[in-house]
């Protein structure tokens, strides 16, 4: 099996002891990382091995997006300054009516070519055609959690449902060691009770998760309560049984402290998305207090369409700051937990904790490389105030993934970008609105 050993990083390893070696040294052996430590092996073994020459990097583990849309980046800078349920019902809708399988597929390819450029090795994903996204995702080698998007309130939701049934069961047949799939129920408000029942028992039977928008707007929630009897929808879905299966919930942005206590109770992972929360106005989650409380958070982009970007290095700087100033407390949601959130927390959101999130021998080899000699990151005081306050996507100059490297000197090894940029194009002059 191939080996690499990458030498004198800067390796901010993440694991239980939050050791960081400068200079650093790791051995990649196969898809595993055989050794993570702050001096050179005299094992004979390593004298073969690929040497990655890493003296002006900081090594990270793989970057976890924790919530996305991958098919949407196709609706980039076309659905602007707008609330949620008008950019959705007047932009978004219209424009994904139109949208083919093949559509989805480019739009996938394109978000999967962006989170790694930007040090994005996992995500987790919800939207139409999924069998696409897995497509792209095995062609650019990134590691992804998929849901093909429910609405229960649409034409033909059975349909739609056993769809996702066939998908899910083909793919946990095949053993992945990058991809699996979620089932992925949009929200409360756009799939009823007896649906959310009917998702939960497929989800029990094929042993999977539950991926699904939660809370994500004061309005939501109000209308939730008018239709439920004073019942958040936190509450509904603890009484549907929703959170009897590993459930992760992008935004939780407003929630009762009895919406806390269940969420904590079933493990249900939270994500925050700072950036698309602010451009749709939707609110803030109150991270440092869900934390504190017991809740997993994890960082996510939403998708392009909101966002618009893919980047979790600045979403980790926005998650910071807003916190920050929506506490009125500089001391809240410090550089290392906000580098918690993107690594260790999503792969506990994933179900991953054992394999990702940190530098550790015995866990993948996910490992980013990031340049830390440019002028905006000079002088190399502390890499985790770097990593979270200066750095930059464009900063990422190496990507492994399960020990394959698929992206060196800030050049992808196996990927035609121009043509998926040029495709991009034909789709949204055909789809726009």
């Amino acid at each position: 099996m191939a080996k690499t050993i990458i030498t004198g990083a800067t390796v901010v390893t993440m694991n239980d002891r939050r050791e960081v070696f400068c200079p650093g040294y790791i051995g990649v052996d196969g898809s595993k990382i055989d050794f993570v430590s702050n001096g050179r092996p005299d094992d004979v073994k390593w004298n073969e091995a690929l040497e990655i020459d890493a003296s002006s990097c900081i090594a990270i583990p793989g970057l976890i997006n924790g919530h996305t849309h991958s098919g949407m980046t196709m609706m980039r800078g076309v659905a602007d300054d707008m609330p949620l349920m008008k950019w959705l019902e007047t932009k978004i809708w219209p424009m994904e009516a139109k949208l083919t399988p093949e559509d989805s597929y480019w739009g996938s390819k394109l978000a999967a070519l962006e989170m790694i450029r930007g040090g994005i090795t996992c995500f987790n994903d919800m939207y139409w055609h999924s069998h696409q996204a897995a497509k792209a995702c095995e062609e650019t080698g990134i590691r992804a959690v998929l849901s093909g998007v429910l609405i229960g309130t649409q034409a033909n939701p059975e349909n739609q449902l056993q769809q996702a049934v066939d998908i899910v069961s083909e793919w946990s047949g095949k053993n992945h060691d990058r991809i699996k799939f979620y089932f992925g129920p949009h929200a409360l408000y756009t799939c009823p009770p007896k649906y959310l029942e009917k998702v939960v028992s497929h989800a029990e039977e094929l042993s999977t998760g539950i991926h699904i928008h939660l809370s994500e707007t004061e309005g939501e929630v109000e209308k939730c309560k008018l239709e439920y009897n004073g019942k958040s929808p936190v509450e509904v879905m603890e009484e549907i049984g929703v959170f009897s299966r590993p459930t992760i919930a992008a935004h939780c942005i407003h929630l009762s402290d009895r919406d806390i206590e269940i969420l904590a109770s079933r493990n249900v992972a939270a994500v925050h998305n700072p950036s698309s929360n602010m451009k749709l106005a939707a609110g803030v989650m109150d991270v440092d207090y869900l934390l504190r409380m017991g809740v997993n958070v994890s960082l996510g982009t939403d998708s392009a369409a909101s966002n618009n970007n893919l980047s979790i290095l600045t979403e980790m700087r926005m998650a910071s700051l807003l916190q920050k100033i929506h506490k009125g407390d500089p001391t809240v949601l410090p550089a290392g937990r906000v580098l918690e959130l993107a690594t260790r927390n999503g792969a506990t959101a994933l179900g991953m904790e054992d394999r990702l999130g940190q530098l550790e021998a015995g866990f993948d080899a996910d490992i980013v490389l990031i340049r830390n000699n440019q002028l905006h990151s000079s002088p190399p005081t502390d890499p985790i105030s770097h990593l979270v306050y200066s750095l930059r996507p464009d900063d990422v100059d190496t990507v492994m993934i399960a020990g394959e490297i698929i992206l060196r000197n800030s050049r992808f090894i196996n990927a035609d970008v121009e043509e998926v940029i040029a495709k991009s194009k034909e789709v949204i002059d055909r789809i726009i609105v």
